[in-house]
């Protein structure tokens, strides 16, 4: 059984959760259980089915290899036609008949193969690189965009060891999940990164999934719990870090900003991993209820900083208000206001999980911003929401954190949903010394 929260720790159990498996077996029956346990009923904006859901289920795997590719009584694809039908469309940089494939979008969607992009920068010792497989100007708009849209490698150049961070929009996790993974493992870790920056398969390292709606099909309820009816195992999210992967990640949940800033300050000193003579690295996901400015240390040039970001007066402000790019069957550069149309989406279908907001520009080689990606869900009248770092550093989490909160007030100022929880993802967390 589930433990509850202590008295300190958000109320509802709508997320994040953590689930720390070896491989996907244990780990599909742990998110299934703890979807059915504690998902909401939400109905889809697409094709008006019933789910239960819940916010930021991340799946972190410590030996993909270790188990079969599929979990056990699946429901989903058979390994057979996953390996000789879905395989490919990872790898093919065609989409044929289909409004999109994950292998176009990683090597041609933007011009050019991002996982090649990715693969120079950590051969020349990046420690991270992420492609990014949103396209704003297109899939705001489009009835059909890619589920995955953030690739995140991180490399451990003293183990020769690569892993993989992939954040995923929406996730059907009885039925879709484990085959993206699949994918993700056997063609964007191993195939394109890991045997080329260390001349070994056995350099791919860790998966970890972010599924900001990780949801079922109440059509798929019944099927699911006769697949699971004998399952007595399943993963813990609080089993022993494992210091060969990656340092974390660690879940903290709490109400108030500064009980998440204690909190973390032990989290780092206790599990944070040294990468260099002057940097400590820990992959962090906290959970932040509450936020105002009373909060921070510095509010006037934090709040100056998230306002210009906002109206669009900084390099990040401007791709967030003004980003170019071109649609998919289309030569012609537009332009879009990504946080006028969040705020549209807000105000017409709020039930969404299409409402994203991504910095970065893939046409034009732009992956040099953070956040990576923010998404957000109206429920229970707030605005959930989802943000990805990458390699942020301690002391600006109070800015991180204002930036976030800023853009939630913008994108639901006039509507009836109000500013809610925050789930921080920093992968990873930074501190130097």
């Amino acid at each position: 059984m589930l433990s509850d929260f202590s008295q300190s720790e958000p109320r509802d159990f709508f997320g994040p959760y953590l689930i720390r498996s070896r491989n996907i077996n244990l780990a599909w029956r742990t998110y299934i259980n703890t979807i059915l346990k504690r998902g909401i009923p939400v109905i889809t904006e697409d094709k008006r089915q019933s789910t239960k859901e819940t916010f930021c289920s991340t799946v972190h795997l410590t030996d993909y290899e270790s188990g079969e590719k599929l979990p056990s009584n699946y429901i989903g694809l058979s390994t057979d036609v996953v390996m000789e039908q879905y395989i490919p469309q990872y790898i093919s940089d065609s989409r044929g008949t289909h409004t999109y494939t994950y292998g176009w979008c990683m090597r041609k969607r933007f011009g050019h193969d991002q996982s090649r992009f990715a693969l120079e920068e950590l051969k020349h010792g990046a420690t991270s690189a992420f492609c990014q497989f949103w396209n704003p100007v297109e899939d705001l708009y489009s009835p059909n965009p890619p589920c995955i849209n953030i690739v995140l490698y991180y490399a451990d150049h003293q183990n020769e060891k690569v892993h993989i961070i992939v954040f995923i929009r929406s996730n059907d996790m009885g039925r879709a999940h484990s085959e993206d993974l699949v994918g993700i493992n056997e063609i964007f870790l191993k195939h394109d990164v890991a045997m080329d920056l260390f001349g070994s398969k056995h350099s791919a390292g860790t998966l970890t999934s972010i599924s900001c709606s990780a949801h079922v099909y109440d059509t798929a309820v019944e099927t699911i719990e006769k697949a699971t009816k004998f399952s007595i195992s399943l993963a813990s999210s609080a089993q022993k870090i494992n210091e060969f992967t990656i340092p974390g990640p660690v879940l903290l949940r709490n109400t108030h900003y500064h009980s998440i800033m204690a909190e973390l300050e032990h989290k780092l000193e206790k599990y944070s991993t040294k990468v260099s003579e002057k940097k400590k690295h820990l992959f962090v996901i906290f959970r932040l209820e509450d936020f105002d400015e009373t909060d921070g240390e510095n509010s006037t040039a934090l709040k100056r900083f998230a306002e210009d970001t906002v109206n669009g007066k900084n390099h990040l402000g401007k791709n967030l208000r003004r980003f170019e790019g071109k649609p998919d069957n289309k030569d012609e550069w537009i332009s879009i206001d990504q946080l006028a149309h969040v705020k549209k989406k807000i105000e017409k279908k709020p039930e969404s999980r299409r409402i994203i907001i991504t910095p970065n520009n893939p046409f034009k080689k732009d992956f040099s911003l953070n956040p990576l990606i923010v998404q957000i869900l109206p429920r229970f009248g707030k605005a959930y929401t989802a943000a990805l770092f990458r390699e942020y550093d301690f002391k600006d989490i109070e800015k991180a954190v204002y930036l976030i909160r800023k853009i939630q007030e913008k994108v639901v100022a006039g509507t009836q949903i109000r500013p809610g929880p925050i789930a921080m993802y920093l992968f990873p967390l930074v501190t130097k010394f």
